[in-house]
């Protein structure tokens, strides 16, 4: 039959149909052989247990008899009554602990396992569902509780893990034939603005004065009552003076499954050339392009992790087209990664990487602004900000790092680059230290490329900090 019940979540009401079995009055039998009277303790065990399992939760067990064995001699035949044996389904999922996130939200989330059997299997599946949104963490294992005239609540014990986050790095390039530079990085990260467990991002990067990178970002993880997200980004860059490159990219996002967080979505990008650039020779082109993306959050931590594993990677294709020009295809995929690794007592080792390719049909060479760009903090330490660019590169790098409290750690690094600009590879070493300040995360890094002497490494620093 149909009920209308309540659901609990997030300390509010939602009013939701859901369907209900209808009581049983049937009894089944259970034979078991056993060897020693005794045994039947162990047995009644493992019977509440396998109804447990399957959802009985209902079912009451009666021992009918215990007798020899007319198959097996030597043994004991056992037979049990189950009465009530149908499947109990969940009526109402109570969600404790979520106070910020919005009832449509947390709906959305537990909406896979509204109405199916309460079993272990269902109590599993909440737990990996779970796993797939990085604002909600398990603060226990859920469980069934009973209301009302039998009716079965699944209870979810959460805890809210908004973070909003931002970071500073700024770089500074000693130079003996002209003015040294001051560059920028800043990052803010918005979690939960409006109770949706959306986000919000901004970027904004500084190499020198001929390059400048604005981006904007805003992502929710339900449009309406679809399980299905939705993603906003614009960027910009002004490159050495040269063009102006804008993007615009909307995609759909699926927060939850097995294999972490995906989206499918376009981007349209325009590339408008300066005078500057004009004199090289370059041109204007625009590119639309199809575009998928995937990410996994494994690590424990996003300050000072101690394991765990992140992947994120991107493969675009798109038409290329250029003034003059026969339209193309450009093909582009790169990713990053990291994984740490515990080794003995506070030492932990960190190895990363990020690489990527790019590449247009028809023979055409790629253009300068669809090139990876790389070099610098975040990227290979030791040298200027976005100072190589190429259409294939790889990227590595190895931390040994020994923690000197839950966000505080020094550590030695080494980068090194493979890429096809030129024959020498890029490499460089140093030294860091992150530790915790009132304004928030220290972050300094000193590295030495191969070409450089001491007196000319780099200094990295890094502000991090949560509000």
């Amino acid at each position: 039959m149909l009920t209308l019940t309540t659901c609990t979540i997030g300390a509010k009401n939602v009013s939701v149909i859901v369907e209900v079995s209808g009581d049983s009055t049937e009894t089944d039998r259970v034979v078991r052989t056993i060897e020693e009277p005794s045994e039947v303790l162990t047995l009644l065990d493992s019977l509440q247990a396998e109804c447990r399992r399957r959802g009985l939760l209902r079912a009451s067990l009666k021992w009918v008899s215990l007798e020899q064995s007319s198959h097996e001699p030597g043994r004991l035949k056992t037979v049990w009554e189950v009465s009530d044996p149908s499947p109990v389904h969940i009526d109402s999922i109570v969600i404790l602990g979520a106070d910020l996130t919005s009832p449509v939200t947390l709906w959305n989330i537990v909406r896979p396992v509204d109405s199916e059997v309460a079993s272990q299997a269902s109590l599993l599946r909440v737990q990996n569902l779970f796993q797939g949104y990085s604002f909600l963490n398990l603060r226990g294992k859920p469980f069934y509780a009973t209301y009302g005239e039998g009716r079965v609540a699944l209870m979810i014990p959460v805890e809210e893990n908004f973070q909003n986050t931002f970071s500073g790095t700024v770089g500074y390039l000693p130079r003996s034939d002209a003015v040294s530079q001051v560059t920028g990085d800043i990052q803010l990260h918005v979690e939960n603005p409006f109770g949706t467990a959306s986000q919000a991002d901004l970027l904004w990067q500084r190499k020198d004065r001929q390059s400048q990178i604005l981006s904007l970002g805003y992502e929710e993880p339900f449009v309406w009552k679809l399980n299905l997200g939705a993603r906003f980004r614009f960027f910009q860059n002004l490159q050495d003076g040269l063009y102006v490159t804008r993007k615009t990219h909307l995609s759909g996002v699926k927060s939850y499954s097995s294999t972490g967080k995906w989206s499918l979505g376009a981007e349209n990008t325009t590339v408008k050339v300066t005078p500057g650039g004009d004199s090289l020779g370059l041109k204007n082109h625009t590119l639309r392009s199809l575009v998928v993306e995937n990410e996994w959050e494994r690590r424990d931590d996003s300050w000072n992790p101690t394991r765990g594993f992140h992947l994120r990677w991107s493969s675009e294709a798109g038409n290329f087209s250029t003034p003059g020009y026969r339209s193309e295809i450009l093909f582009r995929i790169q990713s990053r990664f990291e994984i740490l690794r515990s080794l003995s007592g506070r030492w932990l080792a960190a190895v990363g990487g990020m690489g990527g390719l790019v590449h247009v049909t028809g023979g055409r060479s790629v253009p300068p602004a669809e090139l990876f760009t790389y070099g610098g903090a975040s990227t290979l330490r030791g040298y200027r900000e976005q100072l190589f660019r190429s259409s294939a590169m790889v990227i590595g790098w190895f931390e040994l790092r020994y923690r000197q409290g839950r966000m505080s750690r020094v550590y030695s690094f080494v980068d090194v680059a493979l890429h096809n600009v030129s024959p020498k590879l890029p490499f460089s070493g140093g030294l860091g230290i992150q530790y915790k300040t009132p304004l928030g995360f220290l972050r300094v890094e000193y590295a030495l490329n191969r070409d450089d002497r001491p007196s000319r490494g780099k200094i990295h620093m890094q502000l991090l900090g949560r509000f």
